[in-house]
């Protein structure tokens, strides 16, 4: 089913939806909320959860990217749940590396509000991106979107682990650098 069919049934409120989007993008959320989450049972509940948000959030909202949108909450989800399981703790899980690696590469993500800044600064960030060879940009997006640990993009991109700590260390960097030659005080 077409994701705008998808989001056609959410806005008659037919409980069908539920059951497309689960059929269509399950594996993706239960993907990224255990890569976040690292517990299989904290990542089946997160995906509950993300399906009520997206129930709630359409309508109004009409997605361009129905995949992009659920993928945002679910994302935006399980970092929620795994700032309250880890409130006061430091270190030690891959997600929390991967926060540490982007201090002071990006602004604080949690503090940032939602306004025309934020979003130049995105479409920046994309074009960034869209500079990258293929390799390079997947396997940035796949540490700090999906988070994936160094271990399994090493395995993923048949590369040794110090290798791939290289790539994404000189990739924060030229980010910085390119966010720094656009007026981002970073």
């Amino acid at each position: 089913m077409e994701d705008n069919d998808i989001v056609g049934l959410f806005f008659k409120r037919d409980e069908n939806a539920l059951k497309r989007l689960h059929e269509k993008y399950g594996r993706l959320c239960a993907s990224i909320a255990e890569n976040i989450l690292k517990s299989h049972v904290d990542a089946e509940d997160c995906v509950n959860d993300v399906y009520l948000k997206v129930w709630d959030s359409i309508p109004p909202s009409k997605p361009k990217s129905l995949c992009a949108f659920v993928a945002r909450i679910a994302k935006n989800t399980a970092l929620d749940i795994y700032s309250m399981e880890h409130a006061g703790k430091r270190g030690g899980s891959s997600t929390a590396v991967s926060f540490e690696e982007l201090d002071g590469t990006l602004a604080d993500v949690s503090s940032v509000e939602l306004n025309a800044e934020s979003r130049e600064m995105l479409a920046e960030i994309n074009a960034f991106l869209e500079t990258l060879p293929k390799k390079k940009r997947t396997m940035f997006i796949n540490r700090y979107w999906y988070f994936y640990s160094v271990i399994e993009l090493a395995e993923m991109y048949e590369m040794k682990e110090h290798n791939v700590i290289t790539t994404l260390s000189r990739t924060r960097r030229a980010l910085k650098e390119y966010l720094g030659r656009r007026g981002y005080d970073i």
